[in-house]
């Protein structure tokens, strides 16, 4: 009898010691990320003044002699001295520059952030990595003026760009960016979080997390990279020297860390007064409700500075966000930086002008074909008007001799019927023969 219990008795308790194990591990992340950390050394005398940002942007905006004012939109979009006031981000505009570096791998992303977020950086570069076993080389629109670059590892790849960077942008760097292409970037709320600090000084930002007991910035939510901390990196490497700096794939933000901290920079905490994060791996539909990433996921249990999903996972001066689709870019474009919502106002809230009410256009129109009386026009009158004019539209635009579409509803379903001409709909042939 004890014999034929055993192997039920063995599952049953490595079913019991998984079930306990799986709890451990798959803990609310809350509490896995602010499990305490052994102090890690440094051969850096302060390791610990990197990781904070000293100093403030009031003051900073003070010191300046700046003077914030409320800015009423209703009136700096429609008023009389509309565009007259100076806008904040305008203003940091010209005052801290930042230079976007995108790393180029799908072309209509790059398109997209053409088009939208990198307009709002001082100045953009394109890099696309060619590897040694690559034997076909990849062709970008040129309009693009993505620059391509030889490389043995991702981190030989970003040390030459780096390289490329202080060569030929040398006279205009002050903060560098470095993202993929597939995600979206506020560059004017990097500004704010920078503009008190000293662009000659090394600055290391970004989502920092351990690997190995290695700090670094992940290059899945970017990273960005003072002036001071570009050019201690272009004199300690050249372009012979760059494949040493770590030699495999996909860990180039892991050696990035690891060369900055032999130079005694290290990642700082970019999280805002209410510990939100700046920078995320993630897009916001999986930042914003709760669980939707993995609990055991290293981007979270790996964090030196702890932040959470749901409403609190994002400052309200976020930086990037990551895994954007194309037309995503578009729609955060629009709704960050195109989007007004009006409170009230006098001036955009009103209908605009039209010298007659709408009910009347048809009427005007039909008076303008030769009808001096319009009380009694039928449907069949109003619709031939409309083809004739279309008919000598055609005509004038040299269209005599072709078929076109007139796009309109066939309410009888033979292609028959009457048409009412609309701007959209069911298609049917029009001959203007």
């Amino acid at each position: 009898m004890m014999s034929s219990r055993r192997p039920l008795n063995v599952l049953f308790l490595g079913f019991a010691i998984g079930f306990i194990l799986g709890i451990f591990i798959l803990s609310p992340k809350d509490h896995v990320s602010t499990l305490p950390r052994p102090n890690r050394r440094s051969s850096c005398d302060s390791p610990e003044k990197s990781s904070r940002l000293s100093g403030n942007y009031e003051s900073w905006l003070a010191n300046q002699g700046i003077l914030r004012n409320t800015l009423d939109v209703d009136e700096y979009l429609y008023g009389q001295s509309r565009k007259q006031a100076v806008l904040e981000a305008d203003l940091l505009k010209k005052k801290v520059h930042i230079m976007c570096v995108v790393f180029v791998e799908r072309e209509k992303n790059v398109i997209a952030a053409s088009h939208t977020w990198l307009r709002h950086c001082n100045n953009y570069v394109l890099y696309y990595v060619k590897r040694p076993q690559d034997h076909r080389d990849k062709d970008f629109a040129p309009d693009l003026g993505v620059k391509k670059i030889e490389a043995k590892s991702s981190w030989d790849f970003l040390c030459k760009t780096i390289l490329d960077l202080w060569k030929t942008k040398d006279s205009s760097l002050q903060w560098v960016l470095f993202v993929s292409s597939d995600m979206f970037v506020v560059p004017e709320n990097l500004r704010r979080m920078v503009a008190h600090l000293n662009h000659n000084d090394p600055y290391y930002f970004g989502h920092a997390q351990t690997l190995w007991g290695q700090p670094f910035n992940v290059a899945l939510a970017g990273y960005a990279l003072s002036r001071g901390a570009v050019k201690l990196l272009a004199d300690n490497f050249t372009s012979e020297s760059c494949p040493t700096g770590g030699k495999y794939w996909k860990k180039e933000d892991y050696y990035l860390g690891k060369n900055l901290e032999k130079l005694c920079i290290l990642p700082s905490d970019t999280r805002d007064d209410s510990k939100k994060g700046r920078f995320h791996g993630y897009n916001l539909n999986q930042l914003l409700f709760s669980n939707k990433l993995a609990l055991i996921a290293s981007y979270w249990k790996d964090s030196v500075y702890p932040s959470t999903e749901g409403k609190n996972c994002c400052s309200d001066l976020s930086v990037t966000f990551q895994g954007t689709e194309a037309d995503k870019m578009y729609m955060y474009d629009y709704i960050i930086n195109r989007l007004r919502v009006f409170t009230h106002g006098i001036h955009g809230n009103r209908p605009a002008p039209t010298p007659y009410p709408p009910e009347h256009v048809w009427q005007e129109f039909m008076k303008s074909r030769g009808y001096s009386s319009v009380s009694n026009v039928s449907s069949r009158q109003y619709i031939n008007a409309w083809k004739a004019k279309i008919n000598e539209d055609l005509i004038k635009a040299g269209f005599k001799k072709k078929k076109h579409v007139w796009r309109g509803i066939d309410f009888h379903g033979d292609g028959h019927g009457e048409v009412i001409p609309l701007p959209f709909q069911v298609d049917t042939v029009l001959d203007t023969e």
